[in-house]
């Protein structure tokens, strides 16, 4: 197995890793924005006492992770596409 494609495996996991995350991310943040008293239902505790700021500041927080998770996926599936192209033109003798 070479370095090219064990840093190949390795962007694969870490794309699977970021990807879901952000799906988690981006589902608390709907379920938050839709059904808001979820907090107090699970966890059985009122940060802000029924006024709904702590709820849209989580909504906020959990949207912006939601993004920057989503473009670390996207830029690990990028690399991991280079790494590709290079592992196939090396194993082809073409050296891209």
């Amino acid at each position: 197995m070479t370095d090219d494609s064990i840093r190949t495996a390795r962007a694969g996991r870490l794309f699977w890793a970021e990807t879901a995350l952000a799906v988690l991310t981006a589902s608390l943040a709907i379920l938050t924005s839709v059904w808001p008293a979820w907090i107090e239902a699970v966890f059985g505790f009122d940060p802000d006492h029924h006024n709904g700021s702590f709820e849209w500041e989580l909504t906020l927080a959990l949207a912006v992770v939601t993004l920057i998770l989503g473009a670390l996926a996207r830029r690990t599936w990028a690399r991991r596409a280079r790494l590709l192209s290079a592992c196939t033109a090396s194993e082809l003798g073409t050296g891209v």
